[in-house]
């Protein structure tokens, strides 16, 4: 991470916080001189730059931002391959992937409350995904048999869910057989 860099200026070493964004605003970046924001990062960041232009006059439609994460930090969803003991004695979900042209199949208990991302990590690491959290799209796959829930959304738009398209690390099986397409 390039925030665990030392660089010669204190002020571009680590990562930014409130002080540090208020001395850039105050020396090497002039809102007044700005068109257009862009900022990427995780939520609280993006927040914190986000208020602290609004306090500087910055108009809302003049940024524009990415998150990293959705802000809950705190929910074990979706986590990168969290690990989940599966006991064949008790009820699971069977969910089959395609990813690469391959197959994939995975049980996942019922009661572990899994997503069908984190499941499929535990059998193929390189199932595609970033922020875990909802937000970037990277994990976004098809559902071609079966029923999911999804948690939270910040990146597909409405005509991709019209069409079966769901957040892996957001989505949980509702029924006993899911099988997702991460290749359409």
């Amino acid at each position: 991470m390039l925030s665990r860099e030392q660089r010669i200026a204190p002020l571009l070493s680590g990562r930014i916080d409130a002080e540090k964004l208020q001395q850039l605003l105050g020396t090497a970046l002039h809102a007044d001189d700005v068109d257009e924001w862009f900022l990427c990062g995780p939520f609280e960041l993006v927040q914190l730059c986000r208020d602290t232009l609004s306090e500087r006059g910055v108009k809302p439609e003049n940024v524009r931002f990415e998150l990293f994460t959705s802000g809950k930090p705190d929910r074990p969803e979706g986590q990168a391959g969290r690990p989940v003991l599966v006991d064949e004695s008790k009820e699971t979900y069977k969910i089959t992937f395609k990813l690469d042209g391959l197959q994939g199949e995975v049980a996942s208990p019922t009661h572990a409350r899994e997503s069908i991302l984190n499941a499929a990590l535990r059998v193929r690491p390189d199932v595609p995904f970033a922020c875990a959290g909802g937000v970037c799209g990277t994990c976004r796959a098809k559902v071609v048999n079966g029923t999911v829930t999804m948690d939270e959304n910040y990146a597909l738009e409405q005509d991709e869910l019209d069409k079966g398209y769901v957040l892996t690390c957001q989505s949980h099986p509702t029924s006993k057989d899911v099988t997702v397409d991460f290749d359409v």
